[in-house]
């Protein structure tokens, strides 16, 4: 006899998407409140759950500017690329890089036998936006600005229903939207803390960036080992020029000793 409870999240989520979506039952506790804004907008744009979903790139003038607008960005991540790439071999898991609009402009290699829908939306230009391919993880990061993860059932379009993903942002120095790292398994759940990962390497992707568009600034790092400022650890002090001063101000008020800070508060002031 089969049961009528549903022991799994996965299982739960599919409940909570079908009565969603056939009959109008919010699916409060399910799913996050992230996932569900996603829902609600796709069903305003007149999106299908049942339809069929193409990724497809954009024009090639728009996927070439995108390149050239986001240099310093792909610089930082194929910094990191490699390193990534290699975390990730032993996993079934690729990465990717999107700017703000939801453009991909960078990715792992991809192509394991189970995939079928990596390779094809792994590709420079895809169009990774809300609009284009409704609820996915790099979708919402683009909207809010969070990090978030989707899996499974939570896509709007059950023909990718066995995606996950695992996304977070990566800012300008002006702590602007700048670009999306995402992650991605295709048919097998995550096995490891993806949220962890994708959030530290989005922030060493972030610290490089952030470096990269202050030529014309004196950069001052903090970390608490000096070997870890050139790895992905370092990313986890996100160094906005703007927040230097408040960090001297506080090492300057908590002890005399540290008299020094203040004459580099007035540097910076200057």
């Amino acid at each position: 006899m089969q049961s009528i409870f549903f022991t799994t999240q996965a299982d739960r989520i599919a409940l909570a998407r079908q009565r969603y979506f056939e009959e109008g039952e919010l699916p409060s506790g399910v799913v996050s409140d992230a996932v569900f804004q996603s829902w609600a907008r796709c069903l305003r744009q007149k999106q299908d759950p049942s339809g069929r979903l193409e990724f497809q790139p954009v024009s090639a003038s728009r996927a070439q500017l995108a390149l050239q607008k986001n240099r310093l960005l792909r610089d930082a991540w194929l910094a990191e690329a490699n390193e990534l790439g290699a975390v990730l071999g032993a996993t079934n898991c690729g990465a990717m890089l999107t700017d703000p609009s939801g453009v991909l402009i960078g990715a792992t290699c991809s192509g394991r036998v189970h995939e079928k829908i990596t390779p094809v939306a792994h590709r420079i230009g895809v169009n990774f936006a809300e609009e284009a391919i409704g609820t996915t993880a790099p979708g919402i990061v683009a909207r809010t600005g969070k990090q978030v993860y989707v899996q499974g059932a939570e896509y709007f379009f059950e023909s990718v229903n066995f995606m996950h993903y695992a996304a977070a942002p990566i800012r300008d120095i002006q702590g602007k939207l700048a670009g999306v790292l995402d992650m991605s398994s295709e048919g097998i759940a995550f096995n490891f803390d993806a949220g962890s990962v994708v959030g530290l390497y989005a922030s060493s992707i972030e610290n490089r960036f952030l470096v990269s568009q202050s030529s014309e600034h004196l950069i001052v790092r903090f970390q608490i080992s000096p070997a870890m400022l050139d790895t992905p650890m370092a990313g986890r002090q996100r160094q906005h020029v703007c927040r230097i001063r408040h960090g001297l101000r506080t090492l300057a008020n908590s002890d005399a000793r540290y008299g020094v800070a203040s004459d580099l508060i007035r540097v910076f002031q200057t």
